[in-house]
């Protein structure tokens, strides 16, 4: 420890292959040497195997997915993210959408039959030039 408090002036301590604490040696250090002294007074096996349990039980992998690895761990399954959840939910509600509107589609359905006006059919089939003789 004193060659690393003559080189360097930060640090990172390093247990159990996760990243315990980092910063400036003057913060890092004392942790680390009273954790070491906690450490070092143990007696037992079985007090050094249930030493720190805590800490090896609580760390994480990533910090937004600790939620799926213990789900992993319990259920054999993780649950999708909310934005996957909803890009899978928009993406089947239009995929019915194009099924539901492909069968309207292929089979006439859905087609809206307005009423004939008779007013109209009758002013097409008068001849021209109605008016004309009426002026006359």
């Amino acid at each position: 420890l004193k060659v690393i408090q003559a080189v360097c002036n930060y640090a990172v301590w390093i247990s159990h292959g996760q990243l315990r604490m980092e910063g400036p040696l003057s913060r890092v250090l004392p942790a680390f040497k009273e954790h070491e002294r906690d450490r070092q007074s143990l007696k037992t096996e079985e007090e050094k195997a249930q030493f720190d349990v805590d800490w090896k039980e609580t760390r994480t992998r990533i910090p937004e997915m600790s939620y799926n690895f213990k789900r992993i761990e319990r259920y054999k399954h993780a649950k999708p993210t909310p934005f996957l959840a909803r890009v899978i939910g928009w993406s089947v509600l239009l995929l019915v959408g194009f099924i539901f509107t492909a069968v309207l589609l292929f089979n006439n359905l859905g087609i809206v039959h307005f009423a004939q006006n008779t007013e109209q059919s009758k002013l097409q089939a008068q001849k021209k030039g109605v008016f004309d003789e009426t002026l006359t």
